[in-house]
């Protein structure tokens, strides 16, 4: 069985650290982006992989919340085959339950 994982509001170094740690026990990883910042480096973690010839990047999925183009909920279900994610990590606290909830 293969675990996915979702890490809401990453907040370096917790968030690397903990895709890091799922990345280790072969846990898929999605992550959310919430500027256009975050979304870069978000971005350059998944490619830093393939730069190293690896065959599994960090992130499977960057999922860019503050763009109301993606929803949070249909890219977790699409990247499930419509299960869901099994962990969720919100390392954000009271201040991204606001956002989730605009």
């Amino acid at each position: 069985m293969s675990w996915i994982f979702l890490l809401f509001l990453y907040l370096q170094p917790f968030g690397v650290l903990a895709i890091q740690l799922a990345n280790y026990y072969g846990v898929k990883v999605l992550a959310t982006a919430h500027s256009p910042e975050d979304q870069k480096f978000l971005e350059e973690l998944r490619s830093a992989a393939v730069a190293r010839n690896v065959e599994e990047t960090l992130l499977a999925r960057v999922i860019r919340v503050w763009d109301t183009k993606d929803d949070l909920v249909e890219a977790c279900l699409e990247e499930t085959g419509g299960l869901g994610v099994d962990i969720v990590i919100d390392s954000g606290g009271l201040p991204s339950i606001k956002i989730t909830l605009i």
